[in-house]
């Protein structure tokens, strides 16, 4: 995927990518890309609701043919609503960093096959001591963990003409601060593009549609405070996202609408009921 455009001609679009997650993202040597996304979610039960709205910066650069470095930076409203109480957050999230390395890799004609492992870390820019009139807010609410977390898994893609399939598998780890330690977790997702159309959409500009389905599987671990597990926390969730993408020559609209199709949140009342992002990504 990473470098089908020279394969295939200079006058292709910029390539599809996953929508719901940035590993995949193609990038050039010497070439940078920049991604940005309004993300919406709502998740809701026993009366309470919270609301999450996000703009995240996603930038890559390639260092080498193999080599890419990422950086994703998030700004985000935060909301929890209950019958006795509104509580809310607003900044800069954490910052999440990470390198990915192409291992193995396979070109034909007009096709591709990589295998890139990954890893990063979550970085603690985001506030995680925040307090309103009750107090301190929860965890949930605040907007950074005030932890170093680290991450990393393996991105696999086989793309052509036509199609793309991105699949990832990934793992993180996290530290402790202010008594709270979130679950470790473990992630597996796909992506499948597939375009809609042999010919561009117009005869001035070289533009194509693709429409998109991924799935992804997440297992969280129970969360701890002050080193004791707390019993109703960590999940276990499976979600599908039906998304589409407008590939130009040097950009990409984007659109997608996941929703869980399976949870388990081990006795919490929370749980989540959607979430839609609009994007636009860049390359120059």
């Amino acid at each position: 995927m990473f470098i089908l455009f020279a394969i295939i001609g200079n006058s292709w679009p910029a390539l599809a990518a996953p929508v719901t997650f940035n590993t995949a993202l193609p990038v050039s040597q010497g070439e940078t890309i920049v991604r940005g996304q309004v993300i919406y979610g709502e998740a809701s039960g026993g009366g309470a609701k919270f609301t999450i709205k996000n703009l995240a910066l996603a930038t890559g650069y390639g260092v080498t043919s193999k080599l890419a470095l990422f950086g994703v930076i998030p700004f985000a409203q935060k909301r929890l609503q209950t019958p006795i109480a509104h509580r809310q957050s607003t900044g800069f999230g954490d910052a999440r960093v990470f390198a990915r390395y192409t291992m193995i890799q396979r070109d034909g004609r007009g096709n591709t096959f990589r295998i890139a492992p990954f890893i990063g870390a979550k970085l603690p820019l985001g506030a995680s001591n925040r307090k309103d009139q009750l107090g301190r807010l929860p965890q949930a609410v605040q907007p950074g963990s005030g932890t170093v977390d680290g991450f990393g898994g393996v991105i696999m893609t086989l793309a052509n003409t036509k199609w793309q399939n991105d699949t990832q598998i990934s793992f993180q780890t996290n530290g402790s601060a202010n008594g709270f330690q979130a679950g470790r977790s473990f992630r597996a997702d796909t992506s499948l593009q597939v375009r809609l159309h042999d010919q561009a959409l117009t005869s001035k500009k070289a533009a194509y549609l693709y429409a998109v389905l991924e799935a992804g599987i997440e297992l969280r671990a129970r969360d701890r405070l002050n080193g004791s597990e707390i019993a109703i926390s960590g999940a276990d969730q499976i979600n599908l996202a039906p998304a589409l993408q407008l590939a130009t020559l040097r950009w990409i609209a984007e659109i997608s609408f996941l929703l869980p199709v399976w949870q388990n949140t081990n006795g919490a009342a929370i749980s989540s009921d959607f979430q839609t992002r609009i994007g636009l990504r860049i390359n120059y």
